[in-house]
This record gives structure tokens, C-alpha cells and sequence, in this order.
């Protein structure tokens, strides 16, 4: 029974020397991370439209709403993902700076 334990140790330390052990909680790294981190979506617009382009362009516009209250755009992706149409529906990734 104690030979078990002993293995089962051995194998548990052996495996956190392999994984890299465990990760030290360091409050200012966890900080920096944490400041790092932005919140990203899908936005588009609120209806559907006569072309892909004006689908496009609409959810373009209406992407900064989004970030209002997360402290602005950080990037909108230049990519548009839309839908086989008429009628046409489409929407663009958005980052904000939060």
C-alpha cells in the first residue's frame, strides 16, 4: 500500500516536472495579462439589405457601438462574412480596446 502512494507520488511530481509544475500566482503578471485581454464580436446590421456591399458597409457602420462602452474599436476586421441573398444580411469582427 505505502509502495502505491510512494509510485503514485512519484508519478504526480514526475508529471509537473514534464507539464512545467504549477503556474506561480503572481499578482502583477496576472494584472498585465488581464489589462491585455479585449473583448471581440460579430456585429451587423439591424436589417437586411439589397446587395453583400451595402450589407457590408452597414454592418461597418454600425460596428463602433459595439465598443462603446468597452472603450472604443480596437481593429474591425476587413473581412466581411454575409449571407446568400437578396435578401442580404452580413457582419464584420470587431475588437475594442477592452
Amino acid at each position: 500500500m505505502k509502495l502505491r502512494n510512494v509510485s503514485l507520488l512519484s508519478m504526480a511530481v514526475g508529471l509537473m516536472v514534464a507539464c512545467g509544475g504549477p503556474v506561480p500566482e503572481d499578482g502583477a503578471e496576472a494584472a498585465t495579462q488581464e489589462a491585455e485581454l479585449t473583448t471581440c464580436g460579430y456585429v451587423s446590421g439591424p436589417e437586411s439589405y439589397n446587395s453583400a456591399e451595402e450589407a457590408c458597409e452597414m454592418a461597418r457602420h454600425f460596428a463602433p457601438n459595439f465598443c462603446s462602452g468597452l472603450g472604443g474599436v480596437q481593429s474591425i476586421n476587413r473581412f466581411c462574412l454575409y449571407t446568400d441573398g437578396p435578401p442580404w444580411q452580413a457582419s464584420v469582427r470587431v475588437c475594442c480596446n477592452q
